[in-house]
């Protein structure tokens, strides 16, 4: 179609190659005319052992053989039917094309098709068509139709003004201008799309199911493997889902009972002190020899005995190793695993995410005194101040035993600020920002800590409106704030609790005015 054949032969050097005899000459004489009748002349040899360059003999110019612009070209036609046929999808702005190019017979095509609309742009283009853009890129045919092939999914399509008007599709190449292809819409689209797309695909997917394809064959032996694999697998986990179900059911049905008997622990202690106090007449505060006692902050509110509970040493150990450089051993037949799982917990204090109620599950208590304990630490201020260990663990605990069991207002709730105040001044970049001193990190950190203390899960405005005597003895302005500041601070007057021994007067100044103003804006 388009490429037709001539039986004309090329010589090539260094070989004899016989050219078709010509017409004899035909004299002006009768008499030449008539010998010509009966004698033959002989066919014109060419010298075989001609001089490198020369090249056989021209024949003269009325033997020479016109040139056929349609002669058959072998390495176009092996080319173009090795080229089989080659699929991409193309998206611009505004559509997604689908092109596919094949050969049909002697002549090259290829379409474009709307991946929406089923529109159909289609060119058949001939050698002769083509070779000029081989040409312009240098390139051999089979170079040219193996670009064409690999570079087709990377094609760029130009659209017309109009529906009617062609469409410009450009193939890259590597080196050299682009591969252009005018395709024009109409045609009949649905013998196009099945001849082009429809017919190839169905004919490959025969080719690949009859076994042809070696590569395909194990691709589908590997994926049989895989399916028996995974069948396996998930007859393996249903298994496994099936005895895990009822355990999960006993471990939680453990872990409340576990969390029942620890607030059942903490009452008892409570109510044990308070019957010790009683029975000894002394003051209901922390340390015996206080000059404070704690307050009924309302008939409303339920009473509350302080009852201590230590952190666990070794666990103070290892977060000193974590946090402050020191090296912590571990002493025989303690709970590694689960003192595993807090340290886990405790390596991202520097994330918004900190699982403090995680670390309240494997804790069971001393939540806020262990997390206020690693951040000192990791903030260096317990070398910076030089703050005794016995006296930081010893007002710790009792900061944490001073928060009441109420649902929000609790030690919990205090951990949870405390390490939104480090990621704030921390990995939120505050202290780099302001330059912030230490005696400003200690202030932020302490007031976090502290900032719910002895709170009796009673807001402001109702200790007001129940003229409660908390909001006499402050004049109801920041009636809990300037209590939690209040307690705390008579904590602080123990040498037992000072954790601020070391610092000097100055130090101690700014740390309490900025704790004061901190505390005191929570309101």
């Amino acid at each position: 179609m388009g490429c037709g054949s001539s039986t004309s032969t090329t010589a090539q050097p260094g070989t004899t190659a016989a050219s078709k005899p010509s017409k004899p000459s035909q004299e002006p004489t009768r008499q030449v005319a008539k010998d010509a009748k009966h004698e033959t002349k002989p066919e014109p040899k060419t010298d075989a052992k001609a001089k490198p360059g020369a090249g056989p003999s021209a024949p003269p110019p009325s033997q020479a053989t016109p040139s056929n612009p349609t002669s058959s070209d072998p390495e176009y036609e092996s080319e173009l039917q090795a080229l089989g046929h080659a699929f991409a999808r193309v998206s611009t702005s505004k559509k997604t094309f689908f092109l596919a190019a094949g050969a049909d017979k002697s002549t090259f095509e290829i379409c474009a098709v709307v991946g929406t609309t089923a529109e159909t742009f289609h060119a058949t283009l001939n050698r002769e068509a083509l070779a000029s853009q081989k040409e312009a890129t240098k390139l051999t045919w089979q170079v040219f139709f193996r670009t064409l092939r690999a570079m087709l999914r990377k094609a760029s399509i130009k659209e017309g003004a109009s529906a009617a008007d062609p469409l410009t599709i450009a193939v890259p190449v590597e080196k050299g201008p682009a591969l252009t292809f005018s395709l024009k819409p109409g045609g009949s689209p649905t013998a196009i799309q099945h001849r082009m797309i429809l017919t190839p695909m169905l004919e490959l997917y025969a080719k690949h199911k009859s076994g042809d394809d070696s590569s395909h064959t194990k691709i589908e032996v590997e994926l049989t493997k895989k399916k028996v694999s995974v069948a396996d697998s998930t007859s393996k986990l249903t298994t496994l889902q099936a005895e895990i179900e009822p355990l999960s059911t006993v471990s939680k049905q453990k872990q409340d009972q576990a969390r029942s008997a620890r607030e059942k622990v903490g009452e008892l202690r409570r109510n044990i002190r308070r019957l010790k106090l009683a029975a000894t007449g002394k003051n209901g505060t922390l340390y015996p020899d206080a000059p404070m006692i704690f307050l009924l902050h309302s008939p409303h509110s339920e009473e509350h005995y302080p009852a201590p509970h230590p952190a666990n040493p070794e666990l103070l150990s290892l977060v000193r190793e974590r946090f402050g450089g020191e090296i912590a051993t571990r002493s025989a037949g303690s709970e590694g695993m689960s003192l595993d799982r807090v340290m886990k917990i405790l390596t991202r204090l520097d994330d918004w995410d900190f699982d403090v109620l995680g670390l309240h599950r494997e804790l069971g208590g001393s939540t806020l005194c262990v997390t206020t304990y690693a951040l000192l630490h990791k903030h260096g201020l317990v070398k910076q101040f030089n703050i005794d260990e016995k006296i930081l663990v010893n007002f710790l605990t009792a900061l944490e035993s001073g928060y009441h069991p109420n649902p929000y207002h609790n030690a919990v709730h205090a951990a949870d600020v405390l390490q939104i105040m480090h990621y704030i001044i921390g990995p939120g970049g505050l202290k780099q920002a302001i330059n912030m001193t230490p005696q400003d990190c200690l202030a932020c950190l302490l007031s976090a800590a502290i900032h719910d203390y002895d709170h009796p899960g009673l807001n402001n405005h109702f200790h007001i409106r129940t003229n409660a005597y908390l909001s006499f003895l402050y004049n109801e302005r920041s009636i809990l704030e300037n209590h939690h500041l209040t307690q705390v601070f008579e904590l602080f007057k123990n040498p037992k609790y000072n954790i601020f021994a070391t610092l000097t007067f100055e130090q101690y100044k700014d740390v309490r005015d900025t704790m004061l103003e901190i505390v005191l804006n929570t309101v």
